[in-house]
């Protein structure tokens, strides 16, 4: 320690308060480090709050082996990160990695994930044994990249390293996986809340029981399912579930929503349904719902198929943009409990004055044509916080529409004390153009709503989740969501029943 008159340098600190420094530091500066000198080498040598979180890209090369632990296998990228990895493993909880694999030859079997990955720098079964013997890893959330064939498989046995403490695992695009149900997977993983599958292809026993009953969230978009998987039957705590972008369920029968009780998130969209998911109507617990573009074509529908929204009571969120609707269903413009609405990529021209939907409504997401249709409609949305606008070719407004339109909507938001922000959707890399009464509504509006933020989005995809939900909505730039009276916040893990990957790739509408 520096005597009295000396100058107290950085390695003077405590080494526990360097050791939170360095965690903010990006991984390739965390490695280049040790080279400073010894202290730095030392400190982060092995398990620390350095190494809490490691995000790594690894480039296989033709020379690799699988599994990476095996006795005898050369010395290649992913070995060398192993034995890199190997000596930290009991401070990490989190770990990102994406496994580069365009140079790998066809292997002889795919390999089983995470299992293969859970021998990170052990060589030989009796180093494997070794390792599991030493207890359950602290590592709580994995995301794999994968860009080919896998199978599931955890190798929580003698072979591998226990899991126990996994909570969330992901494998975010790319992977086609292979499942099958195991008896002994809710002892092998008794504290996974949340799995998911992103822009892949699942495939295998589907209907089995291939994830423990712990999960409270399952994300499976765009993974090329026909149909439900039978898998639900067995996640009675399932509260969010993400199913969007599997275009070949169309006209399958989706009756296993209704055993999903505990269901507080679904989102359907991009489903290329053919009818009315009137199952819904058994979710009494829903609270979000995404039905962005979920219909291969929602004229076919009957005001009355809209009816089972009526029963969700507990309903704060609803997205139905997307389905080229001419006018907002009778049963939506009731829904008073909303706080959350989100009807851009339609044909509404107008929303009707007093609706009663709009009295409570936190966040509206419209396009641009609806909203200069509806000033005095919008007139009634008294509790509005957040406004996002859509769509810049307002090139017709409808039949009737007044002639002072942009001057009308201008006076509505200004009127509107609650409003906080208002948001214009400006697709990124992409020219638009701006129809007159659109871009003079634009060069207005900060004169006509002095105490409003405003702002810009590339995409409309705001992003109401079950977690953002019980977190105060951080997407809604910390605005307070006024949850109606009767609807109980959500318990234990609820508040993170939305995983990294699933929030990355964003649901609809």
């Amino acid at each position: 320690m520096p005597g009295p008159t000396d100058q107290a340098g950085l390695l003077d600190l405590l080494d526990d308060i360097l050791l939170r420094i360095t965690a903010h530091l990006s991984l390739q500066e965390r490695l280049r480090l040790p080279e400073v000198c010894r202290k730095w080498r030392g400190l982060l040598a092995g398990p620390s709050e350095a190494w809490r979180q490691v995000e790594a890209v690894v480039v296989l090369d033709e020379h690799e082996s699988w599994p990476p632990g095996a006795a005898g296998s050369p010395n290649t990228p992913l070995q060398s990160f192993c034995r890199w990895l190997q000596p930290r493993l009991a401070g990490l909880e989190e770990l990102r990695l994406a496994l580069d694999a365009t140079r790998l030859l066809p292997m002889a079997q795919p390999p089983c994930l995470p299992a293969d990955l859970l021998l990170l720098g052990t060589v030989g079964e009796a180093a494997a044994v070794a390792a599991a013997t030493a207890g359950p890893l602290p590592l709580a959330k994995l995301s794999i990249q994968w860009h080919g064939s896998a199978m599931l498989g955890w190798g929580a046995g003698a072979m591998g390293l226990p899991l126990r403490n996994l909570r969330k695992l992901a494998f975010p695009g790319g992977t086609r996986l292979w499942v099958s149900g195991s008896s002994s997977i809710a002892d092998d993983l008794p504290s996974l809340t949340d799995f998911g599958l992103i822009d892949g292809l699942l495939v295998g026993e589907l209907d089995t029981p291939w994830l423990p009953p712990s999960v409270t969230m399952l994300a499976l978009a765009a993974v090329g399912l026909t149909r439900l998987p039978g898998v639900l039957a067995h996640l009675p705590r399932l509260q969010s579930l993400v199913l969007d972008h599997n275009y070949e369920i169309g006209s399958a029968p989706l009756n296993g929503l209704t055993q999903l009780t505990a269901l507080q998130e679904l989102n359907l969209s991009e489903c290329a349904l053919t009818s009315f998911p009137h199952q819904i109507s058994a979710l009494s617990s829903l609270r979000i719902l995404y039905l962005h573009n979920t219909f291969a074509d929602a004229a076919d529908l009957a005001p009355v198929d809209w009816e089972p929204l009526r029963a969700l009571r507990h309903l704060v969120f609803l997205s139905i943009s997307g389905n080229s609707l001419h006018h907002v269903p009778t049963v939506v413009l009731g829904l008073t409990q909303l706080r959350g609405l989100h009807l851009e990529d339609n044909l509404i021209t107008r929303l009707p004055a007093g609706a009663p939907v709009l009295a409570g409504l936190r966040e509206l997401l419209l396009d641009w044509r609806a909203a200069l249709g509806s000033p005095a409609s919008l007139a009634g949305a008294a509790a509005l916080t957040r406004l996002i606008l859509n769509d810049h070719l307002a090139l017709e407004l409808g039949p009737g529409a007044h002639p002072g339109a942009v001057g009308a909507l201008l006076r509505t938001l200004g009127a509107l004390s609650a409003l906080r922000r208002i948001d214009d959707v400006v697709p990124e890399g992409m020219v638009t153009s701006i129809s007159t009464a659109v871009a003079h509504a634009m060069w207005q509006l900060g004169r006509a709503c002095p105490h409003v933020e405003l702002g810009t989005m590339a995409a409309t995809n705001a992003g109401w989740t079950l977690s953002s939900l019980v977190a105060g909505l951080p997407h809604n730039d910390g605005l307070a969501l006024l949850v109606p009276a009767g609807v109980e916040g959500g318990g234990g893990e609820s508040g993170e029943a939305q995983s990294a990957v699933a929030a990355a790739a964003g649901p609809a509408g």
